[in-house]
């Protein structure tokens, strides 16, 4: 039996929602951060598909995979619940968090890994 939140269920606050990109940014940093050998092991500690992670890490994945980021998010501190949205005919997914704190404190991790912004994205 999954468990949804009640924030997952009601509107969502807009000012405590972020893009799929920009969670995807983070979780990229954050596992790029961990030193040569060390991610397989955190991977399996954490009962996550090392290959998936590795992949997701290194943008090899096709699909959006909000549950995997969403289970990284929460490993680095993150509770938030995924929102998927239809934009320009388009299925898109957002995060939800749960407080101002959070939201807050992920923006500052961020800007941590990216100081002068966003690197533009690259043409697939």
């Amino acid at each position: 039996m999954s468990h949804v939140s009640p924030a997952a269920t009601a509107f969502p606050n807009p000012e405590l929602v972020v893009s799929y990109a920009d969670g995807l940014r983070y979780v990229k940093h954050r596992l790029n951060s961990f030193a040569h050998g060390a991610l397989k092991p955190w991977a399996e500690s954490q009962s996550m598909n090392y290959t998936m992670v590795v992949n997701l890490k290194n943008s090899q994945l096709t699909k959006q995979t909000p549950l995997l980021v969403q289970r990284i998010l929460l490993t680095f501190g993150f509770d938030t619940d995924p929102i998927r949205l239809m934009q320009g005919g388009q299925q898109t997914y957002q995060f939800l968090f749960r407080t101002p704190e959070q939201l807050q404190l992920f923006h500052a991790q961020l800007s941590f890994y990216e100081p002068e912004g966003p690197a533009p994205s690259q043409p697939h």
